[in-house]
């Protein structure tokens, strides 16, 4: 139901951004030729091919981005990064139709085994965040944890929880796009980035102190974040979370089987 959801609501902006191009295309477009019929011939002598043979432009129902800068200063720029952002855009509708052919409605194998409230029935999000917090157990993996412990790997974890008894006046979360604020955000006691969000090049936008990081298990397990040996992950907490089979074990998370 997501998928198909994401699905329609990025065919629909596609819709929207094409509607707005052959708006602005239309408006600005340089005044074509009026063509004349050849001599000796009538206008109602012509047939249907032979005017979409003369008139290609008018009986064609396949258009062409222009090609050419329209007039105004940095109109070229413009057309350039509408023209990357379409590309970006038809690789991303063509990945989300090619996951929701896969079939895999049910990927994490959830088998749902409460109560289906009725609509009158369901809580609020307040109220579902206060009974998650107050009936389900959160906690972060320690190196007492089987199997990490018995493998060895309990050493890249902690001996308590994460932050475990930590107390702060101001903590400033930076998201992954809008986040400018430069020095604002270094003036926090905690700063938290996510996944491989560089700094070092950026710091007038997004500051330079981070405190600790949350990523998923693909900046950990894929080589080309090289996690082990990056500066982003290197004096700092990291905060890893993955989402495993709904009723699967750690080891089998661990060993991903």
């Amino acid at each position: 139901m997501f998928v198909n959801t994401m699905f329609l609501g990025m065919w629909c902006y596609v819709y929207i951004l094409w509607a707005q191009y052959w708006k602005y295309a239309e408006t600005h477009a340089p005044e074509r030729k009026q063509r004349t019929p050849p001599r000796g011939r009538a206008w109602d002598d012509i047939d249907a091919a032979a005017a979409a043979r003369m008139f290609p432009l008018q009986f064609s129902e396949e258009f062409a981005i222009l090609e050419e800068p329209m007039s105004g200063n940095g109109s070229a720029v413009a057309v350039d990064r509408a023209k990357s952002y379409k590309t970006q855009l038809l690789v991303q509708l063509r990945n989300a139709l090619l996951q929701e052919a896969r079939g895999k409605t049910n990927r994490y194998g959830v088998k749902y085994m409460g109560k289906r409230l009725k609509l009158s029935e369901r809580k609020s999000i307040a109220g579902l965040m206060c009974e998650l917090k107050n009936e389900v157990t959160l906690r972060t993996l320690g190196r007492k944890d089987e199997p990490f412990k018995t493998t060895g790997m309990g050493k890249f974890f902690p001996e308590g929880q994460f932050l475990q008894g930590e107390r702060f006046n101001s903590c400033a979360v930076v998201t992954n796009a809008g986040s400018l604020l430069g020095s604002n955000l270094d003036a926090h006691e905690v700063v938290m980035r996510f996944n491989h969000a560089p700094v070092t090049g950026f710091e007038k936008d997004v500051g330079t102190k981070t405190t600790f990081r949350v990523i998923n298990s693909q900046i950990v397990s894929k080589p080309k974040f090289d996690f082990l040996n990056s500066p982003l992950y290197q004096n700092v907490s990291v905060l890893a979370w993955d989402p495993p089979k709904y009723r699967g074990s750690l080891f089998e998370v661990s060993t991903g089987e």
